[in-house]
């Protein structure tokens, strides 16, 4: 079986991310993301296995107003806060 070379495609020109690329991109990291796929807040697509975030979802989420995301109690955008023992 011959093996075949796929260029990649600039960021720029993708219409879909992987969660890990979306979580790059956005500065959120995954467990948030899923959160947000939870809460109907972040719509996805999936292709076989994989899950896949369009251009269009992260538009739309990082869009959202500041009013939007304090009004809808988007805690999960928030650093966690960590338990000192």
């Amino acid at each position: 079986m011959a093996h075949v070379s796929i260029p990649e495609i600039p960021l720029a020109e993708r219409k879909t991310f992987s969660l890990g690329e979306a979580a790059g991109l956005t500065g959120l990291c995954v467990s948030t993301l899923y959160n947000l796929m939870g809460d109907g807040r972040l719509q996805t697509i999936k292709v076989g296995g994989r899950r896949l975030v369009t251009r269009e979802a992260l538009d739309a989420l990082l869009g959202a107003s500041d009013a939007d995301v304090t009004t809808t109690g988007l805690k999960s955008l928030s650093p966690k806060r960590v338990r000192r023992s």
